[in-house]
């Protein structure tokens, strides 16, 4: 399953097309999300739109770890590996 695009809702009154490939998609927080399109995993602020991070690499799979700042993907060789997630604004 695979889309062109992210819409994005805030209090009914505002609506946010962004227009990146989508295959999966985690939650980080309420303003943090990380999705990806099997070639490449951004990391998006949902308060502007923001692309914080673009990082170009096959995987297989991704999730946030809840509760940490973590990001664990697996690659197409099945490596896991584990990534800190450290925002600075």
């Amino acid at each position: 399953l695979k889309f062109q695009g992210l819409i994005i809702t805030g209090n009914g009154t505002l609506t946010r097309i962004l227009d990146i490939p989508i295959q999966s998609i985690s939650i980080k927080n309420a303003n943090l999300i990380i999705c990806g399109s099997n070639e490449q995993i951004c990391a998006i602020q949902l308060d502007d739109l923001k692309i914080l991070m673009k990082q170009t690499f096959a995987y297989e799979a991704f999730t946030v770890v809840p509760n940490d700042d973590a990001l664990i993907v697996v690659d197409k060789q099945l490596l896991v590996t584990l990534y800190r997630i450290n925002i600075n604004q």
